[in-house]
């Protein structure tokens, strides 16, 4: 439920919570029927949101949809998570795509990781956890300092995410910044 915080930011349409059942129904929907929308859209160009944009001369906005804690939501709605697969699978195509989160990959329908191109682990509890997501990883882990992870890019390589403030600060400087983006026209999204 941390996401909650940014539920005022201008990029965010909604933050949907694990007992909002009637609004992860909605977001379905939504996301379906968008998805056709622009199957038919892009369908003269090529069928993809980069020759979309590229050749009409539209803006189609991207839409991001952040799961997080896809295990959890396995567990309490294994239907819903079946209704979301297709959308995953079809969706980065057209220009819709997801960032999920999960405890381990074991926990994750394997359909989903299926339809997953990339694949990044934050500090994992062995090495073997890391290969069971990334694949052959040469013994490569990610040194013990907090934010450090690895990812599979031609090579499995080392990174480092980087916090925007002191920790104990976060929302303090989260909700200003939130209130910049409005004062400077960003629309709220849908």
């Amino acid at each position: 439920e941390t996401l909650i915080h940014f539920a005022d930011a201008p990029q965010v349409g909604d933050v949907i919570l694990g007992t909002d059942e009637e609004k992860i129904f909605n977001l379905i929907k939504l996301l379906s029927t968008e998805l056709n929308s622009r199957k038919k859209a892009y369908n003269a160009y090529g069928g993809n949101y980069n020759d979309y944009i590229k050749f009409s001369g539209e803006k189609m906005p991207t839409i991001v949809v952040v799961i997080n804690a896809i295990d959890i939501m396995n567990e309490i709605y294994q239907d819903i998570v079946e209704k979301y697969i297709p959308i995953i699978r079809e969706g980065s195509k057209y220009g819709i795509h997801f960032l999920i989160t999960a405890e381990a990959q074991t926990s994750v329908k394997m359909k989903v990781v299926q339809s997953c191109k990339n694949a990044l682990c934050l500090q994992m509890t062995n090495e073997m956890s890391y290969r069971d997501v990334l694949g052959k990883t040469n013994g490569a882990t990610p040194s013990p300092t907090l934010g450090r992870g690895l990812v599979k890019l031609d090579e499995v390589c080392e990174f480092q995410t980087a916090m925007v403030s002191r920790e104990d600060q976060f929302y303090n400087f989260i909700k200003p910044y939130m209130e910049t983006l409005k004062e400077k026209g960003y629309k709220k999204a849908p």
